[in-house]
């Protein structure tokens, strides 16, 4: 399946080429910078891709507490399971399950889910600075150290020869979200629907690329 040729746009100076031909409004020109920084943060909000820059970091919640705030450049925890574990006084590890917060609200539904054995109930927040929070449920009787695996931010374009994996990879995907955006930023919201409906096929196909290549890369892990 052919996701984007990669010649089409490879780099930040390419991408503003593209605008500057296709737009065509040189008054705006200060304003391609932030337009392709708003794309590729818009394209990686919406899903998880695994070639995105990965960490894996430790988020202590002390004891009297029931959350600690996740690292500042947290996007969204991997794919991978468990995503977190946390440790106790030996090293030792003990998977920890993800749920919604709305099932903390539920007794019957919590009580459900924390009856399984060996593993433990966590659950994320938005906190009041727009960080997100890891919880537990009730207060912790002494300190948990958790060990989170999560994916970075979107990387920020500034200097001409500026990449990244995901205008490489998929290149018509960001074009299409690009203009879209700069479409709709000049009002021509006719050319900002067409780009736009573009966005949604080539962003299709990218996550389905995306799982394939994740998928074969766990088969190689594995031996099949």
């Amino acid at each position: 399946m052919m996701t984007g040729a990669a010649f089409l746009v490879m780099t930040n100076g390419e991408l503003k080429q593209a605008l500057s031909v296709t737009v065509n409004r040189p008054d705006l020109s200060a304003s391609y910078q932030m337009w392709i920084n708003q794309s590729v943060q818009a394209i990686t909000q919406r899903t998880k891709w695994a070639f995105l820059g990965r960490k894996r970091r430790d988020v202590v919640i002390p004891s009297g507490s029931t959350s600690a705030s996740m690292p500042s450049d947290f996007r969204g925890l991997t794919n991978e399971h468990p995503s977190v574990v946390v440790m106790d006084g030996s090293g030792a590890q003990t998977p920890c399950k993800v749920v919604s917060e709305e099932s903390t609200l539920n007794r019957t539904m919590w009580s459900t889910l924390a009856s399984r054995p060996g593993e433990m109930l966590v659950f994320l927040t938005p906190d009041e600075e727009g960080g997100t929070l890891l919880n537990i449920y009730g207060i912790a009787g002494e300190t948990y150290t958790f060990k989170v695996r999560y994916v970075t931010d979107a990387p920020v374009f500034e200097e001409d020869d500026d990449t990244s994996e995901l205008t490489e990879r998929y290149p018509l995907l960001v074009k299409s979200e690009l203009f879209s955006i700069a479409f709709s930023e000049i009002n021509d919201f006719a050319m900002a629907g067409t780009w736009a409906a573009m966005a949604v096929t080539k962003l299709r196909e990218a996550e389905y690329d995306d799982y394939q290549r994740r998928r074969n890369g766990r088969t190689m892990r594995f031996g099949g």
